[in-house]
């Protein structure tokens, strides 16, 4: 018998390297430092979030042990106001979306993100920074999903 190689499409090969490039960036190795009654609500609100947004992904991972379910829908938080930022946007000028994309960037990747005063977003990237130390997700992913969804502004 014989075994053929598997071949692979331009864009397989580009997603690979991108996955790649992604696993070879900085994983956090901090712990966040909020009190356990901050990090909880911020948890219970990216619930709140992915249960209005996506009932069927919501009721998914509620079949994840407790600290995947709440590390699950943290992630689906970060990636619904990332999406948000742009697809929400109130100003005609994407200029001024890309630097709300930008300062979402910042906040949602600093390792200790100020909560207060920020709204939704500082709430959800305490929880979303909590979840990639516990996890040890690569920030190159949360960067890439950025990058990405920062694409929709060149239409």
């Amino acid at each position: 018998m014989t075994v053929h190689p598997i071949s692979q499409h331009p864009w397989e090969a580009t997603l690979l390297t991108w996955a790649q490039h992604a696993q070879e960036t900085t994983i956090p190795a901090h712990y966040v430092q909020a009190d356990r009654v901050a990090l909880d609500a911020a948890y219970r609100c990216c619930a709140q979030i992915t249960r209005a947004a996506s009932k069927t992904f919501y009721l998914a991972s509620g079949l994840l042990p407790y600290e995947k379910r709440r590390a699950a829908r943290a992630l689906y938080a970060f990636c619904r106001v990332t999406d948000n930022i742009v697809d929400e946007s109130e100003s005609p000028d994407p200029f001024e979306t890309r630097a709300a994309l930008e300062r979402w960037r910042q906040l949602s990747l600093d390792p200790h993100p100020v909560v207060g005063g920020g709204g939704v977003w500082s709430v959800v990237a305490l929880a979303w920074s909590d979840a990639r130390c516990r996890f040890a997700v690569p920030t190159g992913y949360a960067e890439q999903l950025i990058d990405g969804v920062a694409r929709d502004l060149e239409k």
